[in-house]
C-alpha cells in the first residue's frame, strides 16, 4: 500500500469531501486502484470506531457486505488525523440506481427488498448488548432533546418573516429554525402540529405513550446506524450490496433505528437533496408560525414514482420481510419512522449552514409533519397493544 508521503497529486483523485471525511482514489502496487478514507482530528475517533465495527464486531459472514480494510493509520494518537484503505469497488449507490437508473418501480422495490433481507441476515439476527430502556432513553430522548434545547437557548431572538424560502436570508433561516425549536405549535399546510421538543415533552409526561416507542427485546440487535440510500452501494461485479459508513453503534441498538433511516431517505429526502421540490411559503410573527405549499413540486412524475415505491415498501415489503419481528414488536415500523424523523430534525442545525436553503428548510418541515403523523398512529395504538 502507499503511505501518505507517496500519495502525490499525480496518482490520486479526490472522490468526495464531506464535513469530517474525504475519499481519495489512488493507484497502489501493481497499478491497482484503491480508496483512502481520511478524517482530520475532529472525526478521527468516529472513523476508528467504524474500523473496529467492521473488523472486530461484525460477524465473519457479514464482512463481505462491508468495505474490506486493507490498511490504516499506524501509531495513532488522540487528536491525530486517521485513515483507512479499501479496494476500489466499481458500481453505483443505491440512491443513483433507484432515482437515476430509470428502471421500473418493480425493479426498484425488488432491489430494496433484497437490501432488507441482507440487513436482516447479517445484522438483525445478531443480538445487541444494549437494553431497550437504555437505548430509548439515550437515543430517542436525551440525544434529541439535548441538541434541540441547546439550540433553542442559544438562538432565542425573534425576527418577523413572510415570504418563500428562497427569499429568506441566512439570518432569517436560522431564526426561523430556532423559533420552530422552542415554540410548541407550528401550522403546516393548514394543520396544527406539535414541534419536536413539544412532542418529547408530551411523551415524557405520558408514561404509557412513551412505552409505545420502547423497543422490544426482540428488536435489539446489531445495527448499521445510518443505512440511507447514499451509504448503500451496489457492486458491478456481483450486484451484491456494500454498506458504507456504519455509525458507531458498537454494542447494537433498536432495529427500528436502521429501518427508519432507510425509510426516511426514500420519503422525499433524496428528492430534496437533488432539489426536486419547490420553495414553500413561510410566515412567522409573535403569535404563530405558518407554512403553506410544502408539497408543491416541479417534477410530479418523479415524486409520484418515489411515493409509489415508498408505499409498496412500507405496506407490503416490510410487513413480509419482517413479519416475525412485527409479530413480537407490533409498532416496529411506526416507531422506526417516528424516531427517524425526530432524530433527523435534531441534526438539522448542522446542515442549515452547509445545504442550500431551498433544501434545508423543507427538510425540517417534512420531519415535523411525518413525526406528527406517526405519533397519531402510535397514540391510536395505546389500547390495542400491551405495554411493557
Amino acid at each position: 500500500m502507499l503511505n501518505s508521503t507517496q500519495m502525490t497529486p499525480e496518482n490520486r483523485t479526490l472522490l468526495h469531501k464531506g464535513e469530517y471525511t474525504e475519499l481519495t482514489l489512488y493507484l497502489g502496487p501493481g497499478n491497482k486502484s484503491f480508496v483512502r478514507k481520511t478524517s482530520p482530528h475532529l472525526g478521527s475517533q468516529k472513523l476508528r470506531q467504524e474500523v473496529k465495527f467492521i473488523s472486530e464486531i461484525l460477524p465473519q459472514a457479514a464482512r463481505k457486505y462491508f468495505p474490506e480494510i486493507i490498511g490504516q493509520t499506524n501509531d495513532y494518537k488522540p487528536g491525530d488525523a486517521y485513515y483507512y484503505d479499501m479496494p476500489y469497488y466499481p458500481g453505483m449507490s443505491l440512491r443513483r440506481k433507484i432515482f437515476n437508473d430509470c428502471g421500473s418501480v418493480t425493479s426498484a422495490v425488488n432491489e430494496i427488498e433484497n437490501i432488507f433481507k441482507v440487513l436482516k441476515e447479517i445484522l438483525f439476527n445478531a443480538k445487541s448488548l444494549e437494553t431497550p430502556h437504555f437505548f430509548k432513553d439515550k437515543y430517542y430522548f436525551k440525544r434529541v432533546s439535548s441538541r434541540l434545547s441547546k439550540y433553542a437557548r442559544a438562538n432565542n431572538e425573534y425576527l418577523p418573516i413572510s415570504g418563500t424560502v428562497d427569499s429568506l436570508t441566512r439570518a432569517q433561516l436560522e431564526n426561523f429554525f430556532s423559533n420552530v425549536v422552542h415554540r410548541p405549535i407550528i401550522y403546516i399546510n393548514g394543520k396544527e402540529l406539535l414541534t419536536p421538543l413539544e412532542i418529547l415533552r408530551k411523551l415524557s409526561v405520558h408514561h404509557k405513550l412513551s412505552n409505545l416507542i420502547l423497543p422490544s427485546e426482540h428488536s435489539m440487535c446489531l445495527i448499521h446506524g445510518d443505512p440511507h440510500l447514499g451509504n448503500i452501494f451496489i457492486k458491478d461485479i456481483d450486484s451484491l450490496p456494500l454498506f458504507f459508513d456504519p455509525n458507531g453503534f458498537q454494542t447494537g441498538g433498536d432495529m427500528a433505528y436502521d429501518l427508519g433511516k432507510f425509510i426516511l431517505s426514500l420519503d422525499y429526502l433524496d428528492l430534496l437533496l437533488e432539489k426536486k421540490l419547490s420553495s414553500p411559503h413561510v410566515e412567522m410573527n409573535n403569535e404563530y408560525i405558518q407554512v403553506s405549499d410544502l408539497w408543491h413540486s416541479g417534477d410530479k412524475d418523479r415524486v409520484a414514482r418515489v411515493q409509489s415505491i415508498l408505499q409498496i415498501i412500507v405496506k407490503d415489503v416490510l410487513s413480509q420481510v419482517f413479519a416475525a419481528n412485527i409479530s413480537k414488536d407490533p409498532l416496529l415500523i411506526e416507531r422506526s419512522s417516528f424516531v427517524a424523523n425526530l432524530h433527523a430534525f435534531s441534526c438539522a442545525h448542522t446542515f442549515i449552514p452547509t445545504i442550500n436553503k431551498n433544501v434545508a428548510l423543507p427538510l425540517l418541515l417534512r420531519f415535523i409533519l411525518r413525526a406528527n403523523e406517526h405519533l397519531e398512529i402510535i397514540e391510536r395504538s395505546k389500547g390495542k397493544y400491551s405495554l411493557n
